[in-house]
């Protein structure tokens, strides 16, 4: 029978219960070890296990990884550097094993007892004094990001980097709770690093960074306690937010900086039936409350794909009378020309029914997010348009839902319209307001508003024409000066 090889761990701690004392000694090791690894890594890929080293089940693909890109220095200096270790570890776990038998043996149970309760204060104390540490590590990081922000940088990354971020996390969790609770918080302060390398930080904005970057210091762990709720306390600064948000005092104050955002006579423009001005002026109380009050629906490829192609088979064709299916897109080009276009039928399901188009010349330098987000609102606005100028709000012969579904291949516009208004103050703020409002007017009539996500460039009809006529609008808008706003 043959004998069984030694493990790659067993190895690791041979050598370091006889350390090797010469050039050659360790010369052999060295290649005992390479093909231990080498062996241990066949076996544990064919059987899907892991690691035999129950100490460190990782060090394993450590080693074969390091033995590929190191010098035989190198290697040395790390495989020597290992056996230290585990042999400095195997000493003190036989000098408490001898000191523990001797309590046991010549001063008796309870002396054994005393002993042991010694050796759980000491402990405590040095993990004790590890997490102060590791506190007051964080809490010197978190102090230097704000005083960075207060020196008004233009950009969050350019000196608040993700590794500086993570000593957040080096306040090391005692349960499992503690631990995903700082993995939301590092993953909120990875959201706010995304934020600032896609855009600029205006002031405003960079204050509200600030903030949070103050509120997480305020809440860094100092007890056991603290540290399960820390999210807790998070989660309840960021309700207060909400809170005051919505409160019109507060909301005033707090976006008078920009006329251009808080421009309500403009909310009331282009309506011209008296009851669309009515319902209009109570959606400023409702979203303010609210928010945007439709849906979006965000699903994988397939069945995203999957819905939007029933709209072509006739499977909504009973509905077809109260049903509106709009097709969104936009176009930005490097030179900072923007087009935004709808297309729709009146009735999907009917192939001879003609298709509509609506082209929108947009602003320049205007982003690609900004750029979609524009084409959904007019896409609203379309909607509302056919649905109080056929009246189809007061009588319908149809049973029926009645439901106006915009498809939109933009996912980050998706998720502004939905997280509107407690989501980040960002320059598409006014944009989003007239989707909710127009939203709110569509719903007083009695439909469901529901934004739909598809993949682009797919070969849907409606999103490759809404595309097409959104290309057309873009270049004739980098090919002379044209007026902003709808074409006829």
């Amino acid at each position: 029978m043959d004998a069984v090889a030694p493990s790659f761990a067993d190895v690791l701690d041979e050598a370091a219960r006889n350390v090797p004392e010469t050039d050659a000694a360790w010369d052999e090791l060295l290649v005992r070890i390479g093909d231990a690894a080498s062996q241990e890594k066949k076996r544990k890929d064919a059987e899907g296990q892991s690691s035999t080293d129950a100490a460190d089940p990782t060090l394993l693909d450590m080693f074969i990884q390091a033995q590929e890109v190191l010098s035989r220095e190198e290697w040395l200096a790390l495989i020597v550097e290992e056996v230290t270790t585990r042999r400095e570890r195997r000493l003190k776990e036989q000098e408490e094993q001898e000191h523990a038998a001797s309590l046991w043996t010549e001063e008796g149970p309870g002396a054994w007892e005393e002993g042991l309760e010694e050796r759980e204060e000491q402990e405590a104390v040095q993990i004790k004094g590890t997490l102060e540490e590791k506190e007051q590590r964080a809490h010197a990081y978190l102090a230097m990001n704000a005083e960075l922000l207060k020196k008004q940088h233009r950009y969050w990354e350019a000196d608040i980097t993700l590794p500086k971020l993570e000593a957040v996390r080096a306040v090391v969790p005692r349960t499992r709770a503690e631990e995903v609770a700082q993995d939301r918080v590092l993953e909120i302060l990875r959201t706010e690093a995304e934020r600032g390398r896609n855009r600029k930080i205006g002031v405003h904005e960079e204050q509200r960074m600030l903030d949070d970057l103050q509120v997480l210091r305020a809440y860094v762990p100092q007890t056991q306690a603290d540290r399960v709720t820390w999210l807790e306390a998070f989660q309840k600064y960021r309700t207060e937010q909400r809170k005051n948000f919505v409160s019109a005092k507060d909301f005033k104050k707090n976006m008078i900086h920009s006329q251009q955002w808080i421009d309500w006579h403009k909310l009331l423009q282009g309506f011209g039936d008296n009851e669309i001005v009515d319902i209009e002026t109570n959606a400023v109380a409702h979203y303010l409350d609210h928010g945007f009050t439709g849906s979006v629906f965000k699903d994988n490829y397939e069945r995203a794909s999957s819905h939007a192609d029933l709209e072509y088979t006739g499977h909504y064709d009973t509905q077809a009378a109260d049903r509106y299916v709009l097709w969104t897109d936009a176009s930005v080009n490097k030179w900072g020309a923007a087009g935004a276009a709808v297309a729709y039928k009146n009735n999907m399901a009917l192939i001879p029914t003609p298709w509509v188009t609506k082209a929108i010349t947009l602003e320049r330098g205007m982003r690609s997010t900004d750029a979609e987000a524009w084409a959904i609102m007019e896409a609203l606005n379309v909607a509302k348009t056919l649905i109080y100028a056929t009246k189809r709000y007061k009588t319908t012969g149809n049973v029926g839902p009645k439901v106006v579904v915009i498809y939109s291949d933009c996912a980050t516009a998706l998720n502004l319209i939905k997280e509107w208004p407690f989501g980040p103050v960002v320059p598409i703020w006014p944009i989003v307001k007239n989707i909710a409002t127009y939203t709110y007017a569509i719903e007083q009539a009695g439909y469901k508003v529901e934004l739909r996500w598809i993949p682009g460039h797919k070969g849907l009809l409606g999103n490759e024409l809404a595309d097409m006529v959104a290309n057309e609008v873009k270049e004739a808008s980098r090919r002379a000066h044209m007026v902003i706003g709808p074409h006829p």
